[in-house]
């Protein structure tokens, strides 16, 4: 709405719907099961930024081979570390050369569900952009974010994400997750201010607005 005011579009000609593309997640909530276990399940995922021009090869390289390392050898024992992709736009060719020169086996995952391998995570990990951001804060999980390029993106996700300027203040965060708790009031202010709403309804809003829309037009014509 505030875009559509800065481009003098008149208020009541505006109608919020929200984020129709979120209400299959919303659907899907109920049917999320996961199987607990011993080991504080780690969900690293890839994001973009070599492929679309904002870092180098070798910065993604070396800040994904520090975090696989180091989580092997600090919490190897207590922690199991996944990697999930890109499905398309990143290369896994990539990932798995730096896996291997790491020497530390790590399973890569390009395709399938991402929502349900959040799910069925203890603690996120990650660096860069990614609108699945939203998706692990709509889950309401742990969201770390390694910034050491003081990227200041970060500060619009304030109170909702927690930022690390190093991998060590990752594996602190890792050990310390089940304290990570998100403030029901900041979760539902950051929804309201980025989705209008999370309801599994939008689709539905934005259709019977249409076909409202629709209906007034053909009884002008």
């Amino acid at each position: 709405m505030e875009y559509a005011l800065q481009k003098k579009i008149p208020k009541d000609k505006i109608f919020v719907v929200g984020e129709y593309g979120l209400d299959h997640i919303y659907r899907k909530l109920p049917s999320l099961k996961r199987i607990q276990n011993d080991k504080i399940e780690i969900l690293f995922i890839g994001t973009s930024m070599v492929e679309h021009g904002y870092w180098s090869g070798k910065m993604r390289d070396n800040l994904l081979s520090e975090i696989i390392k180091k989580i092997n050898i600090e919490i190897g024992e207590d922690a199991n570390l996944k990697i999930k992709i890109h499905p398309t736009s990143e290369n896994i060719n990539d990932y798995k050369q730096v896996v291997e020169k790491t020497g530390v086996k790590t399973e890569i995952i390009q395709k399938g569900d991402v929502i349900e391998m959040i799910n069925d995570s203890d603690v996120i990990v990650s660096f860069g952009r990614s609108n699945v951001f939203y998706q692990v804060i709509l889950l309401k999980k742990p969201l770390l974010v390694l910034n050491p390029y003081n990227d200041l993106f970060y500060k619009t996700l304030e109170g909702i994400v927690t930022e690390c300027k190093n991998v060590d203040e990752v594996i602190k965060n890792i050990r310390d997750y089940k304290q990570i708790k998100l403030n029901d009031i900041t979760y539902e202010n950051f929804v309201k201010k980025k989705f209008y709403k999370f309801d599994g309804k939008c689709s539905e809003r934005d259709a019977v607005k249409l076909i409202n829309l629709l209906s007034k037009t053909h009884e002008i014509w």
